[in-house]
């Protein structure tokens, strides 16, 4: 108690030191951070937040308290020491949760970072017997959202699938995922005590950035005698891809139909063409030392343009 009363007296004396509010880097200047929680000097010195400061205190605990002012101190700086937050403390700080002069409410990274992005996602829930459940995310506005998974389900479903679970909880966490199903963009905590649609809630970013799924071609390979190879590449994901050529042949084939050659190497460069057969939309690199159908292999654009895809 006696601790408290002397922090929110330190406090207090801050707030009198200076009335204007001035944007800083990261969190703003002339707040004062407790614990996981800051607030403007405006939002302090209103009586009715008395409340309010005296259980952000009580649930710091022994985390340091610190204080910015312009004109004053221009770091934060420990409200009892009065000493500058050192590097590693500034790295320690959790995510912050900062309140300005009107109580709008920002959400800062950990180690004193930069403002977080708010994303929503939308869901349909609907809740059965038994405590069956099921939950589809139909839509989000984090880029890059394409999947998603709940806690208590191994399942990654697209966007607008629903994933059944069995859970007695009334709120489930929510990972967004991007296309590659694997990096998680942003997590949430969706309630589910009810059957409803259209439920809208908050997800935080990650920071995790999408791997850009590989653009890949599928061939038949079939090894004769006295090294003659039939190489026949079937599809390709890159659009308006419909012929192709290989290394050590001067034959430009459609999709579906065999270059046969005669190559001693294991592996042989492929160049996809649009259906002009002259522009090079890809190339990628297949194996070919034994008899294989249906081989998958990345091949990676040229940024070249079939002509005819893009004036559709």
């Amino acid at each position: 108690m006696l601790k408290k009363q002397t922090m929110a007296l330190v406090i207090t004396t801050v707030m009198v030191l200076v009335l204007a509010t001035v944007a800083g880097a990261a969190i703003p200047n002339n707040s004062v951070i407790i614990g996981n929680k800051a607030f403007s000097i405006d939002y302090l010195m209103e009586p009715s937040h008395i409340d309010e400061i005296s259980q952000a205190l009580d649930e710091a605990g022994d985390a340091p308290t610190y204080y910015q002012l312009n004109g004053v101190v221009e770091n934060l700086t420990d409200v009892f020491t009065g000493q500058p937050i050192t590097v590693q403390q500034e790295e320690a700080l959790p995510a912050i949760t900062y309140k300005d002069g009107s109580g709008n409410v920002t959400q800062y990274a950990s180690g004193n970072g930069n403002e977080i992005s708010v994303y929503t996602a939308t869901a349909d829930v609907t809740v059965g017997a038994m405590s069956f459940k099921d939950i589809n995310i139909k839509n989000c506005t984090m880029p890059g959202a394409a999947q998603f998974k709940v806690d208590g389900s191994s399942r990654v479903n697209s966007l607008g699938t629903a994933i059944r679970i069995m859970s007695s909880s009334d709120t489930v966490g929510v990972s967004i995922l991007a296309d590659d199903g694997i990096t998680v963009l942003a997590t949430g905590t969706l309630n589910i005590d009810k059957t409803a649609t259209g439920v809208t809630f908050n997800i935080t970013a990650t920071g995790n950035t999408p791997v850009p799924i590989a653009d890949t071609a599928t061939a038949d390979v079939t090894v004769g005698a006295m090294s003659f190879k039939d190489i026949n590449v079937k599809s390709c994901t890159i659009p308006g891809a419909a012929q192709f050529k290989l290394d050590g042949s001067i034959l430009v084939n459609s999709f579906g139909t065999s270059i046969r050659m005669m190559n001693s190497s294991d592996t042989v460069n492929i160049s996809i063409l649009a259906a002009d057969g002259i522009t090079v939309l890809a190339t990628g690199t297949l194996n070919i030392d034994k008899t294989a159908t249906g081989v998958t292999f990345n091949v990676t654009s040229t940024g070249a343009t079939d002509l005819n895809v893009s004036l559709q």
